[in-house]
């Protein structure tokens, strides 16, 4: 297995980098898989993929690497993302959780023929915005606005309740029992 490190200082420096950009063997009824290592960025993978020579379509999924290591047991894995068997596609998928990755260029559909494929796989790291929180004493100010607005309303709402309630009583009208 081919390993590709996304590096941090790469992530944060540029906004895409092409992980993979080759033409790749995969002989009939096997796989090829790279590492794709995603420290702590939320990024998009973006892959293109076509056979240049072969009979037989591929498919190129992305899975977790614990669950690589059950499919390499011979166990059932489940894919994060997936192509249908195929001679081309593409496919976008944002990895939003750091951890180890696998891409999997999966040729086990016809087992005579091999196929090389054109595979190009780029990340697009999302910029991190950085949390901000507002100062101390500015955060006192809202505070003590909102609740000095809480309280004009109170005020304002019960001064029209009396004055309605009063001018009920001096008509002589019964008032609502509760």
């Amino acid at each position: 297995m081919r390993g590709l490190l996304v590096s941090l200082a790469m992530a944060a420096s540029a906004p895409s980098a092409a992980l993979l950009d080759e033409t790749v063997h995969v002989p009939p009824g096997d796989w090829r898989a790279f590492q794709i290592l995603l420290r702590q960025h939320p990024a998009e993978v973006a892959c293109r993929f076509e056979v240049v020579e072969g009979r037989s379509g591929v498919r190129v999924a992305i899975l977790e690497a614990a669950e690589f290591r059950r499919l390499r047991a011979g166990q059932r894995a489940r894919l994060v993302v997936s192509t249908v068997f195929q001679r081309s596609g593409s496919f976008r998928y944002r990895l939003s959780v750091p951890g180890d990755y696998v891409l999997l260029v999966d040729n086990r559909r016809q087992m005579q023929a091999s196929a090389t494929v054109r595979l190009r796989v780029v990340l697009e790291v999302s910029p991190v915005r950085a949390v901000r929180t507002l100062p101390p004493e500015r955060r006192r100010r809202i505070v003590v606005a909102s609740l000095a607005g809480f309280l004009a309303v109170v005020l304002w709402s019960g001064r029209r309740l009396l004055r309605a309630m009063r001018q009920q009583k001096s008509r002589g009208w019964p008032l609502p029992s509760a």
